[in-house]
């Protein structure tokens, strides 16, 4: 990188466009040994990871804004991972707010642990394929808007995985904001009077967003309630 800096100044028409010059110190990793059972390829987690879990295990709802490529994704899939492997039959809802990101998490997941019943449901899903997929999915991966449309309104059809949710992860949650994300926190307070009909067990949300300035205050608007937010990645 240096190189590169030294070669800017050299290049004539070049720098005088440089107005100033910044570098970050490399940051070494944090980690913490964990008595989880990790996905294949992990020994420990990151310290932001390790205190995710540790938080959500005992309820607290989560607000988790560290850099990307951090580990967002594990962080907030371990979760039900482990409270899995108590109670095979435990559910969960993540959602992401496009059809890509629906599709990378399904894939994340299912090679992570191919016994679980890991399903994606957008409005390309069949609808010939939606009343067998309400029957086995164990994590339903979704966009908010197929949750508004085909899964609250039809709530008595999704009894079975309601009542074993045991998480709800809401991916980018930095992107729900203006009349989108006021739309995005009702559903969720709907999501939130909806389960306790079927479900007397309460569940953490558990957000993932990019570092904002006001990332607690953000997705407890979102969720309606208080949530525990973790700034601090131990990632390199």
């Amino acid at each position: 990188m240096n190189d590169l800096v030294l070669g800017l100044h050299a290049w004539n028409e070049c720098h005088e466009q440089l107005i100033y010059e910044h570098q970050i110190k490399q940051a070494p990793a944090r980690t913490l040994s964990v008595p989880y059972q990790l996905p294949s390829g992990y020994s420990m987690l990151y310290k932001h990871q390790a205190e995710t879990m540790q938080a959500a295990l005992q309820g607290q709802h989560i607000a988790l804004a560290t850099p990307t490529a951090s580990g967002k994704t594990l962080a907030t899939a371990l979760v039900y991972l482990e409270t899995r492997r108590i109670e095979a039959d435990a559910t969960l809802v993540c959602l992401a707010p496009t059809r890509a990101l629906v599709e990378q998490w399904h894939q994340t997941l299912v090679s992570w642990n191919p016994d679980i019943a890991v399903e994606w449901f957008t409005g390309d899903t069949p609808t010939s394929d939606r009343a067998a997929l309400k029957k086995r999915v164990q994590i339903l991966v979704t966009t908010p808007d197929m949750l508004h449309r085909s899964v609250l309104p039809y709530h008595r059809g999704w009894r079975r995985f309601l009542q074993y949710l045991r998480a709800v992860i809401v991916d980018e949650s930095h992107t729900y904001r203006g009349v989108f994300g006021s739309r995005v926190a009702l559903l969720l307070r709907r999501l939130q009077r909806i389960a306790p009909l079927y479900n007397d067990r309460p569940f953490p949300f558990l957000l993932a967003t990019a570092t904002i300035g006001n990332a607690a205050e953000h997705a407890a608007t979102l969720i309606g309630q208080d949530v525990t937010t973790l700034t601090q990645s131990g990632a390199p």
